[in-house]
């Protein structure tokens, strides 16, 4: 559900730490609509019509080209897929008309490379909660419990952020630590699997989290194994 009620006044930060720690689109939305408010073309002018994000959006491309980030196009603030995209988006016809809203793992590294090296980023997503709600990001809570792979491995996550959508499976960029070694995970489309507890009917993740969709409990923490995995695989290549 969303966090922010249409006509609620909110503070940056606030929408900020939303925005990063709890995936909250619609904050997603109120920032780009400020700054395209604030910018035409690089001077103030008149602001656009509620829903006009059309600067933030022209200006997040100029940013992603600066980054060197070259199979990647936005459409919107948020991520999800627009509404008119084709059911044929896949593979190579990405580039195609009607389908220009994608990006790639290397890309997304290159990006959030660069956002770590601003503070009131770095901050931001390493928070694990926000408004009493855990970060979706749960390596930031393997951290605390130092459970499972995420112990043996040894690394400490301080980042980054959660994805889902229906082309795109579930995704998670992430950043770890181990002794001086920083490393940027990214995982795009990993698979969804299913516990059932027995006797029960209940569904619970690896973690023993409980995690509600339409009325079942889902698993959805492979993403998070496969992060694990690569942060391992980083740690033999980095030695």
């Amino acid at each position: 559900g969303e966090l922010f009620k249409k006509g609620t006044r909110v503070p940056l930060l606030k929408l900020l730490m939303a925005l990063m720690v709890k995936s909250a689109n619609e904050a997603a939305l109120s920032l780009a609509w400020h700054v395209s408010k604030a910018w035409r073309g690089g001077s103030v002018k008149s602001p656009p019509l509620p829903g006009d994000y059309s600067n933030f959006i022209k200006r997040m491309n100029r940013r992603a080209k600066q980054l060197k980030m070259v199979n990647t196009h936005f459409e919107n603030p948020h991520g999800r897929d627009p509404e008119d995209m084709s059911d044929k988006c896949s593979g190579n016809q990405f580039k195609k008309k009607g389908c220009k809203h994608y990006s790639t793992a290397k890309d997304l590294a290159l990006l959030t490379r660069y956002a770590l090296t601003k503070a009131l980023f770095k901050t931001l997503v390493k928070a694990r909660s926000y408004d009493g709600k855990n970060n979706t990001n749960v390596l930031l809570a393997w951290n605390r419990r130092k459970t499972g792979a995420w112990k043996r491995a040894g690394w400490t996550a301080y980042g980054v952020k959660t994805g889902t959508t229906n082309r795109a499976g579930h995704c998670l960029v992430s950043s770890a630590r181990k002794g001086k070694k920083d490393v940027i995970v990214v995982v795009l489309g990993s698979t969804i699997t299913w516990e059932t507890q027995k006797g029960s009917g209940d569904y619970y993740n690896s973690d023993t989290k409980k995690v509600m969709r339409d009325g079942k409990e889902v698993n959805n923490s492979q993403r998070y194994e496969d992060t694990v995995t690569l942060f391992k695989w980083a740690d033999k290549q980095l030695k």
